[in-house]
């Protein structure tokens, strides 16, 4: 008797009810070019010398050297913060709102629920979304996490836990970051607005050749005024490629997707999706 191995199912493309519009296939990438976005916040990272609360900033940090704390900026109410990564943990304080800022208060806070499993929690990137909200990006014993910090609530919640974003095998070590830098990415952040902006990030991924991983499906959220806690608009499916690059124009998404499963027969496709119910006028 023999038994055959199943082969995984495909995961479909899914555009969410909210967004009330379909993903539609495109002959090719317009040649508009999106107008430049400064984003309204930003977050910085700085060496910590010393230890929490005695301890200072240092700018231009050396990543596998020294510890690293991601700095926010003050809103009208809320503190700024220094998520600051210790040798096992990562801890977040509130500073003090001046020129050069002090640790003030540590904050109790819980990333995720399954948080009381994971050994040597580090945080690897943030980005700042709009009303008071982070984007995390942790590092643990069991893989890698999304989140979002509320700022305000010093709560978090899970968007789960993800893989590498793909990337297209000959673009592996353009764009001036290393071969780690590339491979360990996990979020992409595309800003519409000051105030308004996409993620994109990979939950699965399959291994392609030595060093080469197609990540699918990947998800897009919109973070925006109105869905400051962000708002799935896109699930894209195994068979519709990975995400090569991305823009907005007049609040339409557009995709280039590569799918290089099969180096022989290699497909690239354009897709555009109208956002406008999701990002408001």
């Amino acid at each position: 008797m023999f038994f055959f191995k199943k082969k995984k199912p495909e995961v479909p493309t899914l555009v969410e009810p909210a967004v009330g519009r379909s993903l539609a296939r495109q002959p090719s990438w317009p040649n508009a070019k999106p107008v430049p976005v400064e984003p309204a916040v930003t977050c910085s990272a700085y060496a910590v010398v010393g230890t929490p609360p005695q301890a200072t900033f240092r700018d231009s940090p050396v990543y596998g050297q020294d510890q690293i704390a991601f700095v926010t900026q003050a809103s009208a109410d809320n503190p700024p913060l220094a998520l600051v990564n210790t040798p096992q943990s990562v801890e977040i304080w509130e500073l003090s709102r001046d020129a050069t800022p002090v640790f003030v208060r540590k904050r109790d806070v819980r990333f995720d629920p399954k948080q009381g499993n994971w050994l040597n929690l580090s945080l690897l990137e943030i980005a700042c979304l709009p009303k008071d909200r982070l984007l995390l990006h942790l590092a643990h014993s069991e893989g890698f996490n999304l989140c979002v910090y509320d700022i305000a609530a010093n709560s978090c919640q899970p968007l789960g836990t993800v893989q590498s974003l793909s990337v297209v095998p000959e673009k592996l070590f353009q764009s001036g970051q290393t071969f780690i830098e590339s491979v360990h990415k996990m979020f992409d952040l595309l800003l519409v607005d000051p105030q308004t902006m996409l993620v994109l990030f990979n939950t699965g991924r399959l291994r392609v050749s030595a060093e080469v991983y197609y990540g699918a499906p990947s998800y897009i959220y919109a973070f925006t005024p109105r869905h400051p806690e962000g708002v799935k608009v896109l699930q894209l499916g195994t068979d519709d490629g990975i995400v090569d690059r991305w823009m907005t124009i007049d609040k339409t998404l557009w995709l280039s997707t590569q799918d290089f499963r099969d180096p022989k027969h290699r497909k690239s496709f354009a897709f555009s999706l109208d956002l406008h119910n999701v990002l408001g006028d």
